[in-house]
């Protein structure tokens, strides 16, 4: 879970540099687009193609609902982002170096699968 509430906190970062006024909903947005990509990158890897995704909409949108609702209450739920970014913003700067690295490399490949 702690990976998952960094790459929250370095997409939270990287909205509010932005100038976003609802930085939280904008981050956990983020999050679950990122997370639907993924599964969407999963069923074309099991063989599940575009011509059957028709037949699978439903099942989508509700995967798609169901992770962006479990976003909602991982992360903007009670203030629960408030946690989760004190928690980080002590990190030093290789910490910081490191984490941008692994989170923008996660980003691209996340992008760039989709054009496999």
């Amino acid at each position: 879970m702690n990976i998952y509430n960094y790459l929250f906190y370095k997409i939270y970062i990287f909205t509010k540099r932005l100038g976003n006024y609802e930085v939280a909903y904008s981050a956990m947005l983020g999050m679950s687009f990122l997370l639907i990509l993924n599964v969407f990158q999963l069923m074309k890897l099991v063989g599940i193609h575009e011509n059957t995704y028709d037949q699978l909409k439903p099942f989508v949108l509700v995967i798609a609902a169901l992770i962006i609702v479990l976003n909602y209450f991982l992360f903007n739920h009670n203030g629960r982002y408030l946690k989760i970014v004190n928690s980080f913003k002590a990190e030093s700067n290789l910490s910081r170096f490191t984490g941008n690295t692994i989170v923008s490399l996660y980003v691209a490949l996340t992008f760039g699968l989709i054009f496999l």
